[in-house]
């Protein structure tokens, strides 16, 4: 009996074409608006792209939609517009039961139930605490493995400490939520209070929020006009022609292996020339009749290019291994006259060696794709074919049936700067060496050092020798104590004698010792000065060397 009044209320609602209203309105005469808010139909796209013909190729593009209306559409204009919307979910029919405290059997027990707001907290520092914590686990683990170059015996004890102390942390973390008898999931089938922001509740992907790379995104480029009427009964779903249009691609081989490792990706490179942006959708490849694979149309704006892989080239085979020079190597020097430092560019060499090996019958250009180096710069490279969207790519030629190895070779680049006067003879030596330096700046540069050795020795010199003078005074006041406590007998009067040729002894050093300080003083004088009109030149004049 249920299934039968089922079946017919289900029938009875898709035969329903339309819905009456009634308005009632007062006897006053007026002028009167009558609008009303429907839902949208939501949609989607899907396209096809085949190759016709050598290096051209048929994109199409259809409109995927619901009728989530509660009427028929009955030959009605289409107009499919795109925008990236946000949308919201809200489960209207799940149960929300309220939170009511319960008593512990012990008082110090904290519980979910009895202190919201503290598990609140927890909850919240606990996830905080695991998401950097996963990294410093991971990329630790990946340090050992020798992923990113070998380790020293210190630097592997180093980074085992670093990951024995993460997974003792992370175990106190789950300790935590133990004691407090919390749940770790993200699930909502336990409500928790949050504070949402002035943006409410509203989660997006991180995907989602990524930057479009756009040159055209006006907004009559996001709609797509359906030229024929159509009609799709409520409940059900259409699609609808949006794009068919010939382009011309390039079909290319690209290795990038943080992409995918070990073989290169088959990838078609065209441009968007339809007229109209491209909503991001799956995409079907094919050629001659010939399946070749699925990928996804990023949203790209008119004009644009697009890059779509589809399939991997399973005839190459791609290694990389990672060399790196740890030698400091100098290339620029700016001498800031404001702030009498010296600014320094240094960096140092990794070559990252891709070796390719082909079981290919016919000899194969593969494009190696790197991402451009963050904080240096490639080095000593042949000219690439592509550099865009913060990636390069050099094309490689690999021989049939044969290996072939091609090295990309990076800077990391690191400035510093400091007191010119600071700076410790080999650097100034090395710098001279690099040929940064002209003979005029390296001579004055060389004649500081010496000025900051010699005032260096001064100093610990006249350090010493003070400390020797302080010594003596306190010595001499010693002996003076002891004269005044001496008497006349016979001998006494020999001890005075002792004490007093102490005394002149002293004395002689500690005026020797003032003698020696002077002349340093007055020497460092001179040197201080010497110092101050060689600065004076040296940031007065272009002593670098362009």
């Amino acid at each position: 009996m249920a299934t039968n009044i089922g079946y017919f209320l289900d029938v009875s609602g898709t035969e329903h074409t339309h819905t009456a209203l009634t308005v009632r309105l007062s006897e006053d005469t007026r002028d009167l608006g009558i609008s009303y808010q429907a839902p949208s139909p939501t949609w989607r796209v899907s396209y096809r792209l085949v190759g016709v013909e050598h290096g051209q190729a048929r994109l199409l593009a259809w409109g995927l939609f619901d009728n989530s209306l509660d009427e028929d559409l009955d030959d009605v204009q289409l107009t499919l517009i795109s925008g990236r919307p946000i949308s919201f979910e809200y489960a209207l029919y799940e149960s929300k039961v309220p939170h009511r405290p319960h008593v512990a059997d012990l008082a110090e027990a904290v519980s979910a139930a009895a202190n919201p707001l503290a598990a609140e907290s927890i909850a919240t520092i606990s996830h905080e605490l695991r998401t950097p914590l996963n990294s410093i686990l991971g990329f630790s683990r990946v340090l050992l493995q020798g992923v990113d170059g070998e380790l020293t015996a210190q630097q592997h004890q180093d980074i085992e400490t670093i990951h024995k102390s993460g997974q003792h942390l992370l175990e106190q973390i789950n300790n935590l939520l133990s004691a407090v008898h919390l749940k770790d999931d993200m699930s909502m089938a336990q409500p928790m209070l949050f504070r949402s922001g002035p943006l409410g509740d509203l989660k997006v992907s991180s995907s989602y929020l990524q930057p479009m790379i756009m040159e055209n995104a006006e907004p009559e480029f996001l709609v797509y006009e359906v030229h024929t009427p159509i009609t799709v009964r409520r409940g059900q779903s259409a699609m609808v022609p949006l794009i068919d249009t010939t382009t011309a691609y390039e079909e290319q081989r690209v290795y990038n292996g943080s992409k995918m490792p070990n073989h290169p990706l088959i990838v078609w490179r065209f441009a968007n020339t339809t007229g109209v942006a491209l909503e991001q959708g799956p995409v079907t490849i094919s050629r001659e009749g010939q399946y070749l694979g699925d990928s996804l149309i990023r949203f790209t704006g008119v004009n644009d290019e697009i890059q779509v892989p589809f399939a991997l080239e399973f005839g190459i085979l791609v290694t990389m291994d990672t060399r790196q020079n740890d030698r400091r190597e100098y290339f620029d020097v700016k001498l800031d006259a404001h702030k009498r430092q010296i600014q320094v560019k240094e960096y140092r060499r990794t070559d990252y060696i891709y070796t390719l090996t082909s079981r290919i019958s016919e000899d194969m250009t593969i494009l190696i794709e790197r991402r451009n180096p963050s904080r240096g710069e490639f080095d000593a490279m042949p000219e690439p074919v592509y550099d865009a969207q913060e990636h390069t790519r050099w094309p490689v030629v690999v021989p049939a049936n044969a290996s072939t190895v091609f090295t990309v070779r990076e800077r990391d680049i690191t400035i510093w700067t400091g007191d010119v006067l600071q700076q410790p003879p080999e650097t100034i030596e090395a710098l001279h060496g690099a040929g940064l330096l002209t003979e005029a700046a390296y001579g004055i540069l060389h004649r500081l050092m010496g000025l900051m050795a010699q005032a260096k020795q001064d100093a610990d010199e006249s350090k010493e020798l003070q400390a020797e003078y302080g010594q003596i005074i306190s010595r001499q006041e010693q002996l003076r104590q002891n004269l005044r406590a001496l008497g006349n007998s016979k001998r006494e009067i020999g001890i005075r004698e002792r004490i007093l040729d102490d005394l002149e002894a002293s004395e002689n050093r500690r005026r020797e010792i003032e003698g020696v300080l002077s002349e340093i003083n007055r020497v460092g004088k001179e040197c201080a000065e010497e110092r101050e009109t060689l600065l004076d030149r040296l940031f007065g004049e272009s002593f670098t060397v362009d």
